[in-house]
């Protein structure tokens, strides 16, 4: 009886190694943490194969998560016809932070809100604007066309995740209680509170899921 569990058992190993590329080795294994995960190599890749250290996993954290925010604002942002009503809106924007504020933001959104837009939509990429913004290498960008395992890039991509949300949590408190600055401060606590939520929104628990990194 033994025997024949033993011969049961070899013939439904061999028969999905037969429906798989498991049987090519590391060199399928470790091409991703699917292939990985369904040949049962998960530690042995880890151990042998995915060995980036820190500064790899940080850079490709940063330009992934840049690359994917500034995909998101050019698909459903700037597009032509929502020109006038972006500029319209951050014009309406400027009503609503310190009043010393107030001029040079309506200056600077009449003198360079269209070219602004323009370039970025005519010229920019996402992978261009976070390089630009010392957010993307070649190195990373290199790393992010080619992936990385979610178990190198989960926590840290959690860990950067959570910065940003508090940075951003501060920044618009910030921005809530000078309100009793603004031209406007009901409209300003109004809108302070909206960015507050939707910061909170964006950036949630489960962002690195939404980016592939988890």
């Amino acid at each position: 009886m033994k025997f024949v569990l033993l011969f049961v058992s070899f013939v439904a190993t061999a028969t999905a190694f037969a429906d798989s590329r498991c049987h090519e080795g590391p060199s399928y294994w470790c091409s991703s943490h699917d292939a990985a995960k369904e040949c049962a190599a998960i530690d042995f890749c880890s151990q042998n194969f995915w060995q980036e250290d820190e500064e790899v996993v940080g850079g490709y954290v940063s330009c992934k998560a840049c690359t994917w925010a500034f995909t998101m604002i050019e698909g459903y942002v700037f597009t032509p016809s929502n020109e006038d009503r972006v500029l319209n809106f951050t014009a309406k924007l400027c009503d609503h932070i310190p009043a010393s504020y107030v001029l040079t933001c309506k200056e600077m959104v009449k003198d360079y809100g269209k070219t602004a837009l323009a370039t970025l939509i005519a010229k920019l990429n996402p992978q261009m604007v976070c390089t630009a913004m010392g957010q993307c290498t070649k190195t990373s960008l290199t790393a992010t066309q080619a992936g990385l395992a979610k178990e190198k890039t989960c926590s840290p991509c959690k860990q950067a995740m959570a910065e940003v949300r508090s940075e951003a949590e501060s920044m618009f408190t910030w921005w809530q209680n000078s309100c009793s600055d603004a031209v406007n401060t009901p409209g300003c606590v109004t809108y302070s509170e909206m960015a507050l939520l939707l910061n909170r929104a964006i950036v949630n628990e489960f962002i690195c899921e939404e980016m592939d990194m988890c």
